[in-house]
């Protein structure tokens, strides 16, 4: 049965929350799998305001695009700032559960 929460989700609407976990797990996971966890908190830590900008803008204009290259809930994740927080929060869990 097929999970129909991306069918309704549409472009301009946040993501539901259950997507934005799983996709923030997903993140956390392959950094810490990939021994990336360092380089991924400093990325997402260093860039402020910026990823939260592009994500709006390139929502905006290149949407469809984002759909045809399946990176569209990830760009809408990153279109709310606390998203970032959380990342980061996961991965020194991950990171701390892996010690």
């Amino acid at each position: 049965m097929k999970d129909n929460s991306d069918e309704t989700w549409k472009h301009w609407d946040d993501l539901p929350e259950e997507k934005e976990n799983e996709l923030i797990e997903k993140i956390a996971r392959t950094s810490i799998d990939r021994n990336l966890e360092t380089v991924t908190q400093i990325i997402l830590g260093s860039f402020g305001p910026l990823p939260t900008f592009a994500a709006n803008l390139g929502m905006g204009i290149f949407g469809p695009f984002l759909e045809l290259l399946g990176v569209d809930t990830y760009t809408a994740l990153f279109r709310n700032r606390d998203n970032l927080q959380r990342i980061i929060d996961r991965i020194d869990e991950l990171s701390d559960e892996k010690k």
